[in-house]
């Protein structure tokens, strides 16, 4: 894991160095949503691998979210950012997957019996009342 953390670290340090020869060219805002494409992708990828290392492997990463915070985006307070810190974004994206597979295994099972009870109950009562679509007009 050290292998892979090390190399994310050198990625975004590259982009970095570049983001910062063109900062002055783009603007504040801009330069924002390229660190966030660019950078914060790279940070993000792959790192519900991570949860549970200790913070000394996930250090070189904090320090790439702390270089951005320092050379790219220039305000008077970090906090005024909303980032979460890396140790929290990984167990973010750790708990994002955990919910997917909750929703995308379990609950169709659960929601099966449930979605063709009510379906049934839905077309006994349009056989009963028929239900006139209005017309619509195509622009």
């Amino acid at each position: 894991m050290q292998n892979h953390v090390n190399t994310v670290a050198r990625m975004c340090f590259y982009h970095i160095r570049h983001l910062k020869q063109v900062r002055r060219l783009l603007g504040p805002d801009v330069t924002a949503k390229l660190v966030a494409a660019i950078i914060f992708n790279r940070l993000d990828y792959c790192n519900a691998v991570l949860a549970n290392l200790p913070k000394s492997t996930i250090a070189p990463l904090k320090r790439v979210q702390n270089a951005v915070a320092r050379r790219l985006i220039v305000t008077s307070i970090p906090k005024d950012l909303h980032w979460l810190p890396v140790e929290h974004r990984i167990v973010f994206t750790a708990r994002c997957y955990a919910s997917t597979v909750y929703a995308v295994v379990l609950c169709p099972t659960i929601c099966l019996s449930v979605t063709n009870r009510h379906c049934t109950k839905m077309v006994k009562r349009t056989q009963t009342t028929p239900y006139n679509r209005p017309a619509t007009q195509v622009f």
